[in-house]
């Protein structure tokens, strides 16, 4: 990472970011996938049941309808579908209770209780993180936003 932006101020605005989501977020289960390289060498033959996941508590905002100038302004140009888009935190609680510092990737995907799901949406409560929303390194580095699809099994 380049210093345009002191490490000091970056961890400062990630606590922002993280008290927001603590405030305004709701309790998901996040799953993050530690053998991606040998799942991605299978290519296309590779299957969801190939991947194995490190398991965290944390919480997540999630924005069921985006507007279409927040679309604009992710750069996402879509037609006919919507897409989820989430903001995890920048720590969450592993299995052993401590709270760690976490890198989301991509094919991580969290679980949410299904009272939080609009009517509207399919009864569902695993979601899949398949693309960044942040793309400049400075803001990726304060916000891990996502775009999200429901998972399946």
């Amino acid at each position: 990472m380049s210093k345009m932006i002191p490490r000091r101020t970056i961890d400062c605005l990630r606590w922002q970011v993280d008290i927001s989501l603590d405030s305004y977020g709701i309790d998901c289960d996040l799953y993050i996938p530690n053998n991606l390289t040998a799942v991605e060498r299978k290519d296309v033959y590779s299957k969801p049941a190939d991947h194995t996941y490190d398991h965290y508590t944390s919480k997540v905002f999630i924005n069921w309808n985006p507007n279409p100038h927040l679309l604009k302004a992710k750069g996402l140009f879509v037609e006919g579908e919507l897409p989820i888009f989430v903001s995890l935190p920048n720590y969450a609680i592993n299995d052993a209770g401590v709270t760690v510092m976490i890198d989301v990737l991509k094919h991580s995907y969290i679980t949410v209780n299904i009272e939080y799901i609009p009517a509207n949406f399919p009864k569902v409560d695993s979601f899949l993180l398949t693309e960044p929303l942040v793309k400049n390194m400075h803001d990726a580095s304060i916000v891990q936003a996502w775009k999200c699809v429901p998972r399946r099994v």
